[in-house]
């Protein structure tokens, strides 16, 4: 069982998650992939490669996109429950404490 899926491109993204907003809106935000009985995989659409080749400027947003399914795989925690323990430790850090 993968422990997320990235979607590299809008064909990806809408075959597996269905029909929504063009990758542009939909990349860089989490989505699940709802298998049924409770099992959820996270999903990160992306740009498809091809893409990236005709428009440089978007290779910034695919690089955050990894980047973010990155920490994810490292943290070993789900993307809710990560961004939760960012917001957390942003909020700690603002008080001066560690």
């Amino acid at each position: 069982m993968p422990k997320v899926i990235v979607a590299l491109g809008a064909t990806a993204a809408e075959g597996l998650l269905g029909p929504g907003p063009g990758i542009t809106r939909r990349r860089g935000h989490w989505d699940n992939l709802d298998l049924g009985g409770g099992v959820k995989i996270p999903v990160m659409p992306t740009f498809h490669p091809s893409a990236l080749l005709r428009r440089k400027e978007w290779k910034k947003d695919a690089w955050y996109d990894l980047q973010e399914v990155k920490k994810v795989l490292e943290s070993g925690l789900s993307p809710e429950k990560l961004k939760a323990s960012e917001a957390y430790a942003a909020k700690c850090a603002s008080f001066g404490w560690k």
